[in-house]
């Protein structure tokens, strides 16, 4: 079994962006095509200082990932668009390393970077189903908002969602 020190958390690089390809492509319900526009889009906003992703590696290359971004509703949006803030926007680890805590780790480290930016919470939205995605996030506190929200990009109305926020305390954790 690899330990946790095998496996360090790091911000994403240009050079990562096959190593989020084959992480990501098995899963991505779109097909392979839209999985590589999408990396390719994800891999050209690393340097905005409102974004911020994380990759997992261990010597086989990038075994998980987790990106967080800040977002604001703007006044043409619907009126229960959802507050503005750091979202936490996703967070995948390759099948054969789950449970070793590599979830949680990326979990922490978007958390760390919101607090670091002087957010007092964050938010994260998930299908209602993703019951391994609310388990990984309630041990940070995140409780359910609401399920009637609007946020741009994930608005479909035979996919219920719960909006999740979290307080977040100052310090380390």
């Amino acid at each position: 079994m690899v330990t946790r020190a095998a496996v360090v958390i790091r911000p994403a690089e240009a050079g990562d962006r096959e190593g989020l390809r084959e992480l990501l492509a098995p899963g991505w319900l779109a097909g392979r095509d839209a999985c590589l526009v999408f990396v390719d889009r994800v891999i050209d906003q690393l340097a905005e200082v409102d974004r911020r992703v994380l990759v997992a590696e261990a010597e086989e290359g990038v075994v998980g990932w987790g990106r967080a971004a800040s977002w604001a509703p703007s006044p043409e949006d619907p009126a229960n668009a959802a507050p503005g803030g750091v979202y936490l926007r996703g967070v995948s680890v390759i099948p054969s390393w789950r449970r070793r805590g590599i979830g949680r780790r990326l979990t922490q480290a978007r958390l760390d970077w919101a607090r670091g930016r002087g957010a007092r919470e964050a938010y994260y939205f998930a299908d209602q189903g993703n019951v391994a995605s609310l388990a990984l996030h309630a041990p940070f506190g995140f409780r359910i908002v609401t399920h009637d929200f609007w946020f741009p990009g994930i608005h479909d109305p035979d996919v219920p969602m719960f909006l999740l926020r979290a307080p977040l305390p100052s310090g380390a954790t």
